[in-house]
Parts: C-alpha cells; sequence; structure tokens
C-alpha cells in the first residue's frame, strides 16, 4: 500500500500501521500493543498493557486477604 508522502507529513502515525503488521491489542482497553513503549504482559483474558496488567495486579493484591 503506497502513502503519498503530504499524507506522511500531516499525519506521521500512519508510517506505524505501515510497519505493524501483527498489530496486537490490550484485551483491556484495547491499545495497540508495542513491546518497548507500551508493554505486552500475558494474562488469562489476552495480552494487556503495562496501565491495564498492574492495575489490575494491583486490584487483585487488594482482594487478597491480609495476613495478621
Amino acid at each position: 500500500m503506497s502513502i503519498p508522502l503530504q499524507n506522511l507529513i500531516d499525519n506521521p502515525s500512519l508510517i506505524d500501521d505501515l510497519l505493524d503488521y501483527n498489530i496486537s491489542l490490550c484485551c483491556y482497553c484495547g491499545c495497540k500493543l508495542k513491546g518497548n513503549i507500551t508493554g505486552k504482559n500475558k494474562t488469562p483474558k489476552g495480552i494487556a498493557c503495562d496501565d491495564c496488567y498492574y492495575e489490575n495486579l494491583g486490584k487483585l493484591i487488594e482482594e487478597y486477604p491480609k495476613f495478621h
């Protein structure tokens, strides 16, 4: 697929779409996963970005009974 140069200048994110052959989306928020930028974490529901992964991990920890 070719993209005119002016379109790339106007919207540089178009190049990301060309380079993403295997686009994965976060199973919680639906953002595009890019390993070093968003993180890719395996969960029982699928692959999640770092933000969603740690948010859900924190919720699980809070729900777990505390030891006394």
